[in-house]
């Protein structure tokens, strides 16, 4: 299920790093939406469950070696995105990690089709 999971983001983010130009703001962009965005390909179920494994990544060291495998690779692809500012990298990794576990336990909190746009000015303002 993880693996799965971590291909179908993957797959959206590379789709959407295809079309964005080299512009670190465009990259950073094009992974966030590919994570965040609600349009084409989002998947409702599969927030709530990576939330879960979130959670039982705590617990299990199998689940945690492949959930901490995924993080890093996120944050690695935001890092180079960002011209090498890895604290800001793991900074939109935990953004994005808190709106997957908001999204699955209080969904009514986060605006429909705002995370990913709310992430981008969040990053803007801390660059």
């Amino acid at each position: 299920l993880v693996e799965d999971l971590v291909g179908r983001a993957r797959a959206r983010i590379d789709a959407r790093l295809e079309a964005a130009s080299q512009d670190p703001e465009a990259r950073v962009g094009a992974i966030l939406a590919g994570l965040l965005d609600d349009g084409d390909g989002a998947d409702p179920e599969a927030v709530a469950c990576w939330a879960q494994i979130g959670a039982e990544a705590i617990r299990n060291p199998v689940v945690r070696a492949v959930y901490q495998d995924w993080l890093a690779q996120l944050a690695e692809a935001l890092t180079a995105a960002l011209d090498g500012d890895a604290d800001l990298a793991a900074g939109l990794v935990v953004l994005v990690e808190g709106y997957f576990a908001v999204a699955a336990a209080a969904p009514g909190i986060i605006r429909p089709g705002s995370a990913g746009a709310t992430a981008m000015r969040m990053m803007r303002g801390a660059r």
